[in-house]
């Protein structure tokens, strides 16, 4: 199944990119040239927010991996526990006023549904499953490939021809759907993440909070 999840868990930035350079710029002047902004464009309070971030993030994420690795996906047990690692960077995210802070939390929470529903109760099935076989037929049907660059139209639809072919119960059968669902659309949100922090900066707009309901 391997290959599989490769391609849903990058969408989440857990194994292919880096939170950190991504969300936590380290000064005023790295935030306004990441986001191309001035500092006039920006309220004072998120400047004061971003730095509370980079202070979440040393206390939570640094504070359990010292060193930058890549997530081991063979290990479940490894990478739950650096989703409950990311669900306390979550929560300490979330005292915080700026709007745009929002988006970091949106991503992070994002990724711990998708995590915990390909690697808790379903990991089982779908780890014994022929996830890479199932997926290079179905992709075949739809004329799709193994790339994210087709993410999200060819993904979620070869995706789901996987599933019918799951031999799973049908609780994993839903979580798979569920990671499926939350996967692409948080590729639609990274693949516009620059302009929409943008928006949520200069116009103090949050970006709606994730919601795992919608998913169930």
């Amino acid at each position: 199944m391997f290959q599989f999840v490769l391609i849903t868990v990058s969408c989440l930035a857990l194994t292919n990119a880096d939170i950190h350079v991504l969300f936590v710029p380290k000064s005023e002047e790295e935030l306004l040239s990441f986001l191309g902004l001035n500092k006039s464009d920006v309220n004072e309070g998120c400047i004061d927010a971003w730095e509370y971030v980079e202070r979440c993030y040393q206390a939570t994420i640094e504070g359990e991996y010292h060193y930058p690795t890549q997530l081991d996906i063979y290990n479940a047990s490894g990478i739950l526990r650096a989703a409950g690692v990311l669900r306390n960077f979550s929560d300490c995210l979330g005292d915080s006023s700026c709007a745009a802070n929002s988006i970091p939390i949106y991503v992070v929470d994002a990724s711990i549904f998708i995590v915990e529903n390909l690697f808790g109760d379903a990991y089982d099935c779908l780890s014994k499953s022929n996830i890479d076989g199932l997926y290079m037929s179905c992709a075949y049907q739809y004329n799709g490939t193994l790339s994210v660059d087709n993410l999200p139209h060819g993904f979620k639809e070869v995706s789901y021809c996987v599933a019918d072919l799951l031999p799973c119960s049908h609780s994993d059968f839903l979580s798979f759907l569920a990671a499926v669902d939350a996967g692409v659309d948080l590729h639609n949100l990274w693949t516009n993440i620059e302009s929409t922090l943008v928006e949520a900066i200069k116009n103090d707009v949050a970006y709606e909070a994730f919601d795992p309901e919608a998913y169930l």
